[in-house]
């Protein structure tokens, strides 16, 4: 991903797939990439629904 306003590079790799996570649609939003309280509420959520 490149980021357009700062010119920085971001790399990201799939390692795990797990498709039993269920992602709220408010969470797909301009929002998460802002609001970090918002974020880590969101993700601390779906991080409990993954069992390892």
């Amino acid at each position: 991903m490149m980021n357009l306003v700062t010119n920085r590079l971001s790399n990201m790799i799939r390692s795990e797939i797990d498709t039993g996570v269920k992602i709220p649609s408010d969470f797909l939003t301009q929002r998460t990439l802002t609001d970090v309280a918002f974020r880590e509420t969101t993700l601390a959520e779906l991080r409990a629904q993954v069992t390892r």
